[in-house]
């Protein structure tokens, strides 16, 4: 633990270094904290705790957020945040994200798109079954369309949910680009 402190610190002492003034300020009065979840079913698969949060339990998360005083960021918003090196974030902004399009977890953002949910999909795996996690159901095509059309937002997550680390270059463009232009 002592380690990961004084890494932090080392971290945090070379970024204060390197940015001017305005940087600095940016960088820590205009940040977002990123949510990101997979499955919402509560299954408590074995193996699978991490990945798989109740639906009730993902409720009070949200809940707690409001009460806080958290706020949601659409993609346009955060896209323009980055796009624009003068532009700030207000306070307690938060980003809504699940991966890799499960049934069930689009079914629990559906009834939450106030928090403008942004779901990341493999989109050659639309429609049928996550064999990275025990062939649990994928959304469909018509399911994520219904969810565009209550609010939220989807974007890629590679055609197949292959390691991109360990994709060869030959085929990480096609993993890449081919998923955007299904999208």
């Amino acid at each position: 633990m002592p380690r990961a402190v004084a890494a932090d610190a080392a971290f945090w002492v070379g970024a204060r270094s390197a940015a001017t003034n305005k940087e600095w300020a940016r960088l820590t009065r205009s940040s977002y904290v990123v949510l990101t979840y997979h499955r919402l079913a509560g299954d408590r698969i074995p193996g699978q705790e991490r990945l798989d949060v109740d639906p009730a339990m993902f409720r009070r998360h949200l809940r707690w957020l409001r009460r806080l005083r958290f706020r949601p960021l659409s993609p346009d918003e955060l896209a323009a945040f980055h796009a624009n090196p003068s532009a700030t974030l207000p306070s307690r902004s938060i980003v809504l994200t699940a991966d890799d399009g499960f049934r069930d977890a689009v079914a629990a953002i559906r009834g939450h798109v106030s928090a403008k949910p942004q779901l990341f999909v493999n989109t050659a795996c639309v429609g049928g079954v996550a064999s990275w996690a025990d062939d649990r159901p994928l959304a469909s095509w018509d399911e994520l369309r219904e969810l565009v059309a209550a609010g939220a937002a989807i974007g890629s997550h590679a055609r197949t949910h292959a390691r991109l680390a360990d994709t060869p270059a030959e085929r990480l463009e096609e993993e890449l680009a081919g998923s955007l232009r299904e999208l």
